[in-house]
């Protein structure tokens, strides 16, 4: 959140929610490209898989277990269908640099 805050001039809004951004902010303005993300493109959708499947692992149930990998295929799915071209038409060259040079999850 800082990242985006401090870094982006904006906060991580959902790309269809900024109909809210009375509430919960507005897109950021800049490419953020530090803290977890010199790493990682997207470290909250790891942070939530790895919490998820963390739960199901602890109590030892299968279901949560196949809910943090159905989790992990539907953000991979709106990462490359719907966020990367989205950051592509607003960040241009800047991102797909950003892109060669970290990666989608690890």
């Amino acid at each position: 959140m800082a990242a985006f805050a401090l870094k982006g001039k904006g906060t991580p809004v959902i790309w269809w929610a900024h109909i809210f951004h009375w509430i919960i902010g507005k897109e950021p303005i800049c490419l953020v490209q530090t803290g977890l993300y010199r790493f990682s493109r997207n470290p909250m959708y790891v942070g939530v898989v790895f919490f998820v499947l963390g739960q199901g692992l602890f109590f030892r149930s299968w279901p949560v277990i196949i809910y943090a990998i159905c989790l992990f295929g539907l953000f991979h799915c709106v990462v490359v269908f719907i966020e990367e071209p989205r950051l592509h038409a607003k960040f241009g060259e800047a991102f797909l640099n950003y892109k060669n040079k970290v990666p989608r999850w690890f």
